[in-house]
Parts: structure tokens; C-alpha cells; sequence
């Protein structure tokens, strides 16, 4: 009966992996258990999945730069990303609002006073 029940459960896997095999879709099973914290993806293959997850703010939101430094690595500055992303930061810390980018992607990061993150949003420059 065990054995059944782990075959069983490998071929859910399997199938699973078959249907979204790309890292980068926010259903495949890559980037759930990244969103789980239990598998490594590069901030390319994430940034396109959480295009697509409605639920993206919760990986986010809440959590403090020390904390999101561990999940995607240093955060970038206005200064470390292109030009048009990098005024719209700008524009943002003029404001008084202190704001990171996740590197290599479009994903602007503000933090509130209480340095947790208050804000995602996906910049189109």
C-alpha cells in the first residue's frame, strides 16, 4: 500500500513537471517550491514568475532588506540599474521614500519607516 501511495505521489510530481516545465511560470513546480523557499531560482526565472502570481506581494511585502537580500541577493540601487528605471527610483527617494531594485529585474522595491517593504511594483521604463 505504501509503495502504491509513492508511486502514486511520483507520478503527481511528474506529471506536474511535464504540464510547466519552466522555471518561470508562477504554476510550475520550480517556482512554487522556490516560493517556499525550498528551491534556488536565478532572479531571472523568478521575476517572470511572479509576473503571473496574483499572490507575488506576500513574497515580498513585510519583509525586511536583510531578509529579502537572502532570498534574491544584494538589491540594487537608482544608481546599479538602467536609466529610465533608475529615475524612476529617483523619483521615489526625492519623495522620501527609501526603494531597491531586485537585480536584473524591473521589480522596485519601498520600504516604510519601520524598514519592512510596503510596496512592489513592476516598472515598465
Amino acid at each position: 500500500m505504501v509503495g502504491i501511495s509513492v508511486a502514486a505521489l511520483i507520478g503527481f510530481f511528474a506529471i506536474w513537471y511535464g504540464t510547466f516545465p519552466d522555471p518561470g511560470d508562477s504554476k510550475s513546480l520550480m517556482y512554487k517550491l522556490w516560493k517556499a523557499g525550498l528551491y534556488h531560482l536565478d532572479n531571472g526565472h523568478a521575476s517572470m514568475g511572479m509576473i503571473q502570481d496574483p499572490n507575488r506581494e506576500s513574497i515580498v511585502l513585510g519583509k525586511t532588506e536583510t531578509e529579502l537580500t537572502a532570498r534574491f541577493g544584494r538589491l540594487a540601487t537608482a544608481d546599479e540599474v538602467m536609466p529610465g528605471l533608475g529615475d524612476y527610483a529617483r523619483e521615489r527617494e526625492k519623495a522620501g521614500q527609501r526603494v531597491r531594485y531586485i537585480r536584473g529585474t524591473a521589480w522596485l522595491i519601498v520600504f516604510g519607516k519601520n524598514d519592512k517593504a510596503i510596496e512592489l511594483r513592476l516598472v515598465k521604463g
